[in-house]
C-alpha cells in the first residue's frame, strides 16, 4: 500500500529503504517479463544505522545475509524504485513484493505464532506511523486493509523468507543469472 499522503507529498517508503525480496518475489516479477530489477549485495551504511538494525528487538530481514549480501530491488533514479512511476504509483502493484504488501507492519514470531507490529524502520519516512500509532481498528481502517489481510500476508512473507533462507548465496546468483 502506498498512502495517499505520501504520494502528495512525494516521499515514500519506496525511495527510502532497501527493499529485500524473497525468492519468490522476484520470480514474480519476472514473470511480468522484467529483467534487471535485483541484486545480491550487502544492506547499505543507510541501513545499518537504523534503530532495528542496532537494537535487533525482533526478527527482521536485515538477517538473512548470505555471504554478507541480500537479494534486494535496485533503486533506480534519485535511488528511487525502479517500479516507481512519475506519478508515485507502483508499475507492478499486482505482483510487488510482499515486504511492499504488508507495510508499514511487520511481523514477529514467537512459538510459531505471529503476531503484526508496526514496521519502525520508516519511521522517519512513513508519516502513517510515525505519531505513535497502535493496532487498532482505526489503524486498520485507515491502512484501507484488514488485519486479517495483514495476517495472511505476514504468514506468506513468513513461509517466503524461510524458504530465502534454506537457500545459500551460489543458488541466489544463480537465480539473478537467469
Amino acid at each position: 500500500m502506498v498512502c495517499r499522503n505520501c504520494i502528495i507529498k512525494n516521499e515514500t517508503c519506496c525511495t527510502t529503504y532497501s527493499h529485500f525480496i524473497t525468492l519468490r518475489d522476484y520470480k514474480r516479477i519476472r514473470s511480468l517479463g522484467k529483467k534487471d530489477f535485483a541484486e545480491f549485495k550487502p544492506l547499505t551504511a543507510h541501513d545499518k544505522r537504523t534503530a532495528l538494525y542496532q537494537k535487533r528487538d525482533h526478527n527482521y530481514y536485515y538477517w538473512l545475509t548470505k555471504e554478507g549480501n541480500i537479494l534486494q530491488l535496485k533503486k533506480g533514479k534519485k535511488k528511487r524504485c525502479l517500479f516507481l512511476n512519475k506519478k508515485n504509483l507502483c508499475d507492478i502493484y499486482p505482483k510487488r513484493p510482499l515486504i511492499c504488501r504488508i507495510y508499514p507492519l511487520w511481523y514477529d514470531k514467537k512459538d510459531k505464532r505471529i503476531r503484526l507490529i508496526i514496521d519502525h524502520n520508516g519511521i522517519d519516512c512513513c508519516n502513517f506511523v510515525k505519531d505513535g500509532a497502535k493496532l487498532t481498528p482505526t489503524f486498520f481502517k485507515k491502512a484501507s486493509c484488514s488485519k486479517r489481510l495483514f495476517l495472511k500476508l505476514a504468514k506468506l512473507l513468513d513461509r517466503e523468507i524461510e524458504e530465502y533462507r534454506e537457500a545459500d548465496a551460489d543458488e541466489i546468483k544463480k537465480l539473478l543469472r537467469s
